[in-house]
Order: C-alpha cells, then structure tokens, then sequence
C-alpha cells in the first residue's frame, strides 16, 4: 500500500539549512513562527503554528519571501539538523527529506521521520551514481 504525503521538509546538512515548503505554511495558516517538536521515541517530529520565538521555533519570513518562485523558506538551524542527523546517523554534506501529513483537526503537520530519504546523489567509485528512494529497503549500519 502507497501512502500519499501532504507536503515535505527537507534538511541540507552541509549548510545546516531547513527547507519549508510555503504550501505547508499555507496549511498552518501563514503563522509568523513555526515550532518543531521531536517525539520521544525519534521517530516523529511535528511542525505547529506558533506564537514567539524560542529555541524550538522559527521566524517565518513575511509573505513576499514565502512567495518566491522557489515556494520554500529557507532558515539556518544548525541545532535542529545536527540533533536530527545525530538520531538517524545521517550523513554530513547530504541532504534529506522527510514526507508530512497535515493533521486538520489538531492544525499541526506531522513528520514521519523514520521514512526519510537522500535527496541528493552519491558517488561510488566514480563510476555509479546511487540515489535513494522512499520505499526502498537499504543496509542500516550503526553510526
């Protein structure tokens, strides 16, 4: 069974940024902050409207950037990617994405961490790209 995703977040560790999509914003209600919050057991995050700024939040940037041909906000948030590639044993300098489902009833995005993906290619031997998919089993090594 395939599951359809709402929207998606993706972290490029090699500059500790955050990519939003604005339709997930969008979803929110174009809120002025944003605030993550990890579950206990690694395997979720949530992404919630919010009403300061905090450690555990982000300033969304007015309506002109989240309008941009890109429809994505950017934001460096070197303690969120590092906590995260730390859980999951990511990879410095590559990039991943994560699929999210907004939740209507309780206004929240929710982040289903462990179906996160490379979305970037690596280099074997110089000779193989390899890209990794969702949905595709791979080794798991212990970090």
């Amino acid at each position: 069974m395939s599951l359809n995703y709402d929207t998606y977040i993706s972290f490029y560790l090699s500059s500790n940024r955050v990519h939003i999509f604005t339709e997930t914003l969008h979803y929110l209600g174009d809120p002025a902050f944003v605030r993550f919050r990890l579950s206990h057991d690694h395997k979720s995050m949530i992404m919630e409207a919010y009403d300061r700024l905090e450690f555990t939040s982000l300033r969304v940037p007015n309506r002109e950037i989240t309008r941009s041909k890109r429809n994505q906000m950017e934001v460096h948030s070197t303690s969120l990617c590092q906590i995260i590639k730390d859980w999951f044993c990511w990879t410095d300098g590559l990039s991943y994405r994560v699929p999210g489902r907004y939740i209507k009833k309780q206004n929240i995005i929710f982040f289903d961490l462990s179906k996160a993906y490379a979305i970037n290619p690596i280099t074997l031997d110089d000779q193989a790209i390899l890209y990794f998919r969702p949905g595709v089993d791979y080794a798991v090594y212990d970090c």
